[in-house]
């Protein structure tokens, strides 16, 4: 409890997810781009179409569906090289929501929210991990995607792979899923976190940790 207090009041820790490194939480600079509103589109064709689909930005794919067909899945991964699937009705019925912005407030309408409640409509966000590999790349950093407490493993290019790398959370990347916040939005942010915290990292072992 002490520690979480003090992350509370210091914005630091030491230990979290059991890395041995400081972690400094960090405020968010530039504006927020999220993808609400072409969710709730989405959610409004489904109706009519059953099943509606789109590329709401390079990379993103999200798909509303009101019924299932064997040709389903293969329209949701089409052109995907290497996709990651967020199924957010079975995280809804998990509980794996917690932490997030309430989903309730993402969809619109009250019906279309009691339809989600009750898997009457489905909603899959597929994230293409070689397309967010290939814009960390342009932005300076070589990237492994991983199953641990951090999605992201990111070195900087030609930098020394001996210091601790820029890492994504689990927790932060799942608000492009979660929260429909726009990826491009959730990377811009995290390479300039490193260099607005060099002052105070300058001397001490470093942990770019965006969380």
């Amino acid at each position: 409890m002490k520690k979480i207090s003090a992350y509370l009041v210091t914005d630091s820790t030491e230990g979290l997810y059991g890395m041995p490194w400081r972690v400094d939480r960090v405020e968010a600079n530039l504006p927020e781009a999220h993808h609400a509103e072409s969710l709730n589109e989405l959610i409004a064709r489904s109706k009519t179409e059953g099943v509606s689909v789109a590329d709401v930005e390079p990379g993103v794919r999200y798909m509303v569906a009101r019924h299932w067909e064997e040709t389903t899945l293969a329209l949701l991964m089409d052109g995907m090289v290497k996709p990651l699937l967020f199924e957010l009705n079975e995280a809804k019925n998990a509980a794996d929501w917690t932490g997030y912005y309430p989903f309730t407030l993402s969809i619109r309408a009250p019906s279309d929210v009691f339809d989600f409640l009750r898997d009457a409509l489905v909603v899959l966000v597929v994230v293409d991990i070689a397309r967010v590999q290939a814009l960390l790349r342009g932005k300076g950093y070589e990237a492994e995607f991983t199953k641990g407490a951090y999605s992201w493993v990111c070195h900087s290019i030609g930098g020394d792979h001996s210091v601790t790398p820029l890492l994504v959370s689990r927790h932060l990347f799942g608000r492009v899923a979660f929260e429909f916040l726009s990826l491009s939005t959730l990377l811009d942010e995290t390479v300039r976190m490193p260099e607005r915290k060099a002052a105070e990292w300058v001397g001490e072992p470093e942990m770019r940790a965006a969380t």
